[in-house]
């Protein structure tokens, strides 16, 4: 939903699509920072779940720190067009990279919910 939110601001002319567009980018918001924050939660194991979500806060923090100055870089020497299409494909590609790429679990490791971790099989 991101990506699509990204996609319409390049072409948002208009007052109907850029709220169009930041009701798409609110909605992704929603999911950022909670199905992620899960996932870190469910996948670290027990001893070093503080530093995972450590580290995943860090990492978004971050990104929210450097992102206004490349993106402002880009828009200031490339258009807006460039800085919103930058971030629809580094959107795109974390979707896709988080989608395909496999967990890094062992077979029959229990997540925190008590359900048993299969690779291949999304639960």
């Amino acid at each position: 939903m991101g990506s699509v939110a990204f996609f319409l601001f390049q072409w948002a002319h208009g007052l109907p699509l850029i709220i169009a567009a930041s009701a798409f980018l609110g909605v992704a918001g929603g999911f950022i920072s909670t199905i992620p924050a899960a996932l870190v939660g469910d996948l670290a194991a027990e001893n070093v779940r503080g530093t995972a979500m450590g580290l995943y806060r860090s990492m978004g923090d971050l990104g929210l720190a450097l992102s206004p100055a490349i993106l402002g870089f880009a828009g200031d020497h490339y258009g807006l067009t460039a800085a919103f299409l930058v971030t629809f494909f580094l959107w795109t590609a974390t979707t896709l990279a988080m989608l395909l790429l496999p967990r890094d679990r062992p077979t029959g490791h229990r997540l925190s919910s008590g359900r048993a971790f299969r690779p291949g099989i999304r639960t």
